[in-house]
C-alpha cells in the first residue's frame, strides 16, 4: 500500500497504476494483515490508490 501511495504522490491522479494480485485466500489474507492480529484493510486502501486486478489462473499437477 506504501508503493502505490508513493506512485499515486509522484504521479498525479489521471495516471494509471495497475495492480495484479493472485486470487488465492491465502496471499489476499496475508496482504490484508501484513503480518498483524489487526487486519487493517489494505486491499481497500489499495484499490482507492489502484486498479487492482485478480489473476485466476487455473493450476494443474500431475496426480
Amino acid at each position: 500500500m506504501a508503493l502505490v501511495n508513493s506512485l499515486r504522490s509522484a504521479l498525479g491522479s489521471r495516471s494509471f497504476i495497475s495492480v495484479e494480485l493472485p486470487i488465492d485466500w491465502e496471499t489476499l489474507r496475508s496482504i490484508e494483515c501484513a503480518g498483524t492480529d489487526d487486519c487493517s484493510g489494505n486491499l481497500a486502501g489499495l484499490a482507492r490508490g489502484a486498479y487492482l486486478a485478480l489473476t485466476g489462473y487455473a493450476v494443474h499437477m500431475p496426480s
